[in-house]
């Protein structure tokens, strides 16, 4: 099992759609901490746009169940987060210390300080 803070093996991987992107990065995550192996869900690009709310569906039939108020958020929760959108198209996951793993379109995974601006886009 990994240190807890030890993320190494999760950054800066290279975003493919469908595979090595925001939800492949929270299955990996689960899988690697926890034993836990998520579905993998299709995820047709700009499902958002189409008023599917693929995230926050898939999450829940995982076993997923919202939290009220981001100061009850703990290591390993799961972060639905909106982006020009009013429907969650980004998902990431808060690792304590006021910071969380994600993977944005086009960019390597990361591991990101978790600031209002992000907070203020989270669905808690």
């Amino acid at each position: 099992m990994f240190e807890s803070t030890d993320f190494s093996d999760l950054l800066g991987i290279q975003y493919v759609e469908g595979r090595a992107d925001c939800y492949g990065l929270v299955r990996e995550y689960y899988r690697s901490r926890f034993g836990l192996t998520l579905t993998n869900y299709a995820r047709p690009s700009h499902f958002w746009r189409h008023g599917m709310d693929l995230l926050g569906q898939n999450l829940s039939s995982e076993g997923f169940r919202p939290i009220r108020g981001a100061e009850r958020m703990s290591m390993g929760d799961a972060v639905l987060i909106t982006i020009k959108s009013n429907i969650p198209n980004h998902v990431g996951v808060y690792v304590g210390g006021g910071r969380f793993l994600h993977h944005l379109y086009g960019r390597l995974s990361e591991l990101t300080e978790w600031t209002p601006q992000w907070q203020n886009r989270c669905l808690l």
